[in-house]
């Protein structure tokens, strides 16, 4: 059963990076938060664990040896079994060629190392529930609030909802797409304060008539 301080506990998530320092690391957070984990050191190690039995979540770096992250993809959005596991892709920050790619398999979300451990429990978390950020969609619990998007001279150039908000990243619902990239200034008001954080487009994804939009947020003004 999940506590404040075992939020992944009952759940079974699959570490697959080709680094034995980044899978330690990995492997004691996600111990400490409740989750049962296996670990993989490439994409071959991947699809045999999971043969005879099958993770709740698969967090897949890219850039392994042999077998990379992206045919792991493939391979398991072609079989029946394991097309519906959801995909945490480790990644690193700036990496926009990856994310159109990515989008079309499926996959619910990024993790830009080098990683903040407890926004990788919080994510994980997130996508256990339901929310599939990369793809548009929310956790059940997920709530919004207002949030204008202004270019860097203040002009505005959108309002929406923020969905979720961390202190390097957020991701927001706008009406129309901005450009990949582009670094703007999202207002926001968080407690009792309005608050103003540089960010830059990282990705963008339609989701019925509105636009989810995932950004990393370089500073606070």
């Amino acid at each position: 059963m999940p506590t404040p301080s075992t939020p992944l506990a009952g759940h079974k998530i699959l570490v697959a990076d080709d680094q034995p320092a980044v899978r330690a690391v990995l492997e004691e957070i996600l111990n400490q938060s409740g989750a049962e984990t296996w670990m993989a050191e490439d994409g071959e190690a991947v699809l045999r664990l999971i043969e005879n039995a099958r993770p709740d979540l698969i967090m897949l770096d890219l850039c392994m040896p042999g077998m990379d992250g992206w045919t792991v993809l493939e391979k398991l959005g072609g079989a029946p079994a394991t097309r519906g596991i959801p995909v945490i892709l480790e990644t690193v920050a700036g990496d926009l060629d990856s994310y159109d790619r990515a989008k079309k398999f499926g996959v619910a979300a990024f993790i830009s190392k080098p990683f903040r451990l407890n926004e990788v429990v919080e994510i994980c978390r997130r996508v256990l529930e339901g929310a599939r950020p990369f793809q548009g969609t929310i956790a059940r619990t997920g709530v919004k609030s207002p949030v204008e998007v202004r270019m860097r001279s203040g002009t505005l150039l959108a309002t929406g909802s923020m969905i979720q908000k961390e202190a390097n990243g957020a991701l927001a619902e706008l009406p129309y797409p901005l450009a990949l990239g582009d670094t703007v200034t999202l207002v926001f008001v968080e407690g009792a304060s309005a608050i103003k954080a540089i960010a830059e487009v990282r990705w963008v994804s339609r989701t019925r008539d509105m636009y989810c939009h995932g950004f990393a947020i370089t500073s606070y003004s």
